[in-house]
Order: structure tokens, then sequence, then C-alpha cells
């Protein structure tokens, strides 16, 4: 299965949507962006490509020190689940298992 999905962290509070699709947009074409609060400082967001090369090329533009989570449709599901149990039951952190988590690369900052 291909990659098709971005998770984007550490986003401002003043991202939008629109901000995020057009920044993305020169990735590829995007089927849809999903954003969620993570912090009182910050948020994440979803960015599903229509198909592979857009996330590729998403990973490959962005060079900062932050993290991109790159995640098969599968494993997005799972992320995301897995996020709503961790934010809801504030876990400490360093308590989650790697068995099931993407690899992180290389990202970046809006």
């Amino acid at each position: 299965m291909s990659v098709t999905t971005v998770k984007v962290s550490n986003l401002s509070l003043g991202a939008s949507e629109r901000d995020v699709k057009e920044f993305f947009s020169f990735s590829g074409d995007i089927e849809y962006v999903e954003m969620r609060s993570d912090t009182e400082r910050s948020q994440i967001a979803f960015v599903t490509f229509k198909d592979a090369q857009g996330a590729e090329t998403a990973v490959l533009l962005s060079r900062t020190k932050e993290k991109v989570v790159v995640a098969e449709d599968e494993q997005r599901r799972k992320m995301v689940d897995d996020f709503a149990q961790v934010h809801l039951s504030e876990s400490p952190k360093g308590s989650d298992s790697d068995e099931s988590k993407p690899a992180p690369v290389q990202g970046l900052i809006l």
C-alpha cells in the first residue's frame, strides 16, 4: 500500500485548513485535510494526497527540525485513534510502545 497521508505537527493555532491546503498544494493534489488540537499552543494536521507522489514530495520539501510522520491510510486511522486515547488519558511521555508507530522523518513548521 502506498503512503498518501502525512501528519504535520507543531502547527500554529492561527494556521487554518486553507493555509495548510495552500502550503501543501505545491506537493500534489490534496484529497482532504483533517486538523486537530494538539497542545495549548499548537495543532496537528493530517494531509491526505490523491497519490503517494504528493506525500513523498511534501516530505522531501520539508527540511526542518520538527517531525512529520508519514503513515499509510491504515496506520493513519490507528495513529488517530492512538492519539485520541493518549490525549484523553494523558499518559506520561515515554510510555508509548514503539511497536506500531510509523517511522518519523524530517518535516516542517507552519
